[in-house]
């Protein structure tokens, strides 16, 4: 059974709003290293692909939690400065979805050799 989700009050947000950054520019520059890597895919071993893979599986169920956490966020909200940045982490984890989901297809090309 897992545990309950501990939701954050909305003084949390700029903390969220920094790591959802941090992951997004890690995710992007994981994303090149992997096209790079098709060039030399004997770089990458068995056991640096399973925990990539790993890794990233778990980033996207993350990137749900604080979909939902903004969303709550949202809901509760009536500032229109607050609103925006709201939104702005929204659009941000929608693109970090999609670049996880490539880096997940790219490791199944490794994890296919």
């Amino acid at each position: 059974m897992s545990e309950p989700i501990q939701w954050q009050p909305i003084s949390m947000l700029p903390l969220a709003a920094q790591m959802i950054e941090e992951v997004h520019q890690s995710t992007q520059k994981q994303r090149l290293n992997l096209e790079h890597a098709k060039h030399n895919p004997f770089l990458l071993d068995g056991h640096e692909l399973a925990r990539m893979e790993r890794a990233y599986t778990n980033q996207l169920e993350t990137l749900n939690l604080f979909q939902q956490q903004c969303e709550r966020w949202l809901a509760d909200n009536t500032h229109p400065d607050t609103e925006t940045q709201l939104l702005e982490a929204m659009e941000r984890l929608f693109e970090m979805d999609k670049m996880t989901r490539d880096v997940l297809e790219k490791l199944k090309y490794f994890i296919g050799i």
